[in-house]
């Protein structure tokens, strides 16, 4: 199955979706992040969801807590995340009570030397690159297209520096260019919208200032971080009765032909991740360089094609309604309720999850784009997995 509006932000645009979440129930102020053991609450919390959160800033590493600036001297409420710090100013109107620390500008006062930090002159900038004559830069290529997409000039700042090349903390070279707020780097192993990063310069900074960054215990008051906590219900008023869920299909039991044969492991991607194999309709769950979980699936129908490249799952929902596929009344318009152990990997609305109404698995691609899997394979996989982890469909 696959939402019908291109270019849904599952994570940061989760009021577009229509889950099924406890009704009644408020969004917390405060939630927990078991990866890190730290904890997000205002003015940040709300700041760092509608800005990209996990995709973007990555897991916070410290609590909030006050700190003097280096740029002006002042003392603010902040917090570090892996790729960014966000600064708390009550002293201006919303939006701007919050803001990016400027981890670009300091980290790049240690690369002057490269030739990228001069400024250059307007007809010098590549072609169908943006000029900015306040640094004398200029943005192009993927580059141009993540500093659009994901807040400009209010979220990074200016360019400092041109496109020029330097080796990052994993030992790897990467292309990167450095704006007031943080560094852009090209991950070209990995699809778009991932092939852009920010740099991991919260990271960086908390170590070099030595800063606090041991696990807390989590507060009473924090849920565990899920975005299905922040779902608004929406009801859907369906324009035919839907047809009711049928009863969950049985495991197949194992039959003398053996499961389709896995791709060779691929450390590159942690110890833990999924493959889906479109040719084969088959995933494999990996773990330490061995598959510990493998299931027939049912992948995109053409048309409607399963995206390949490397992905990470960004949200889970426990159930949720979907429809899609074009207009109300099209031929393709679909409505499917209460789709099970949904795990969404990418921004335009594919993802995981349980197929209750078709047993397709393993012979016919019939999706509108997701990977569809038995419900009780489903869930094996929704317990097993959590944020972030990648999902390479080939």
């Amino acid at each position: 199955m696959k939402r019908w509006l291109a270019g849904l932000m599952v994570v940061a645009l989760a009021a577009l979706i229509v889950p099924i979440a406890r009704v009644g129930a408020a969004a917390p102020d405060m939630v927990f992040f078991p990866q890190t053991g730290h904890q997000v609450g205002a003015p940040f919390l709300k700041y760092w969801r509608a800005h990209g959160g996990l995709a973007v800033y990555g897991y916070p590493i410290t609590e909030a807590m006050q700190e003097k600036s280096d740029l002006d001297g002042n003392t603010y409420t902040v917090q570090y995340f892996e790729r960014a710090r966000l600064e708390s100013h009550p002293e201006n109107a919303a939006p701007w009570d919050v803001i990016l620390g400027q981890l670009g500008r300091n980290n790049a006062q240690k690369v002057l030397f490269q030739s990228a930090m001069n400024p250059i002159a307007a007809d010098k900038a590549p072609a169908g690159a943006k000029y900015f004559p306040e640094t004398q830069h200029s943005v192009g290529n993927a580059f141009l297209s993540y500093y659009n997409a994901h807040g400009a000039l209010d979220q990074f700042g200016y360019p400092l520096s041109e496109e020029f090349q330097e080796k990052a903390a994993d030992g790897k070279t990467y292309t990167v260019q450095y704006f007031e707020r943080n560094r852009f780097e090209y991950h070209p192993e990995n699809a778009a919208p991932y092939n852009v990063l920010l740099g991991l310069l919260g990271s960086r900074m908390a170590q070099e200032k030595k800063l606090n960054t041991a696990a807390v215990s989590q507060a009473a008051n924090a849920p565990t971080y899920d975005e299905a906590l922040f779902a608004t219900p929406t009801p859907i008023p369906p324009t035919a009765t839907p047809v009711p869920p049928t009863a969950t299909p049985a495991p197949v039991p194992p039959t003398a032909v053996p499961a389709p044969r896995a791709q060779d492991p691929r450390p590159d991607l942690g110890n833990a991740y999924i493959e889906v194999s479109i040719d084969q309709q088959h995933l494999y769950v990996w773990e330490n360089g061995a598959v510990i979980f493998d299931v027939a699936v049912s992948t995109g129908r053409p048309d409607w094609e399963t995206p390949k490249g490397t992905f990470y799952i960004n949200t889970f929902l426990k159930s949720q309604d979907m429809e899609g596929g074009g207009p109300k009344g099209s031929p393709e318009y679909y409505f499917q309720p209460e789709v099970p152990w949904v795990m969404y990997f990418d921004n335009n609305g594919d993802a995981i999850h349980g197929v209750y109404w078709h047993n397709n698995f393993g012979r016919v691609a019939s999706s509108h784009g997701c990977v569809g899997a038995p419900v009780w394979a489903a869930k094996w996989i929704f317990d097993w997995a959590s944020i972030g982890t990648a999902v390479w469909i080939h």
